[in-house]
């Protein structure tokens, strides 16, 4: 049967290549992650052109320690 889901691109240009990130998410709310697909120039690791696709199969929401990102006193 599947699951239904809402997709976003997005495109842009860089060295000359066009670039595409696509992410589909769940219409529940709320809206998880299903698949990331990437396709271009990776600024991430600043390599190649690339294609990576990742498929969630499973995502717990969190929330982060924001005491780890403060500077220390003094």
């Amino acid at each position: 049967m599947g699951t239904a889901t809402k997709k976003w691109d997005f495109r842009y240009m860089a060295f000359g290549l066009l670039n595409t990130h696509s992410i589909w998410t769940t219409r529940t709310k709320p809206a998880r992650p299903v698949r990331y697909e990437m396709k271009g120039y990776d600024s991430l690791l600043a390599s190649y052109y690339d294609h990576y696709i990742l498929e969630y199969i499973s995502f717990e929401e969190w929330k982060p320690d924001l005491s780890v990102f403060e500077l220390p006193k003094g």
